[in-house]
């Protein structure tokens, strides 16, 4: 696949690797909230793929390593990049985390931007 982006081909792997939505009957939250649940974070990676600059502030040409085990490519900065945006993405779900564990939180810029994006799941945040 072709993708506008190195950080587009990124967040395509999350999407990709999504489970689709199988609720726990037994669960000390109902399965509307769980279903809720599912769809914010579903979402936050196609926001991902949509938007990347929300992640990062630089965007790549897309590139991928043509075997699976990253080895040699002569493009040093291509691991690199490819980290950079999946940290980034990684480190916003943490923060949901801490946030849905009632921790204070402290949000960059760029993550405030985005939970906006998700207002009435994270009024008062």
């Amino acid at each position: 696949m072709v993708f506008a982006n190195l950080e587009q081909r990124m967040a395509h792997g999350y999407i990709d690797m999504f489970p689709p939505f199988v609720p726990d009957e037994n669960a000390p939250v109902s399965i509307t909230e769980q279903e809720s649940f599912y769809k914010l974070i579903n979402n936050i990676h196609k926001l991902a793929y949509d938007e990347p600059l929300l992640f990062v502030s630089k965007l790549h040409e897309d590139d991928v390593y043509p075997h699976r085990f990253m080895k040699a490519y002569g493009k040093p900065e291509l691991k690199r990049n490819m980290r950079k945006f999946t940290k980034s993405v990684d480190a916003l779900l943490q923060a949901m985390f801490f946030i849905g564990q009632g921790e204070e939180v402290k949000l960059n810029k760029s993550k405030r931007i985005t939970l906006g994006r998700f207002d009435s799941e994270f009024a008062g945040c």
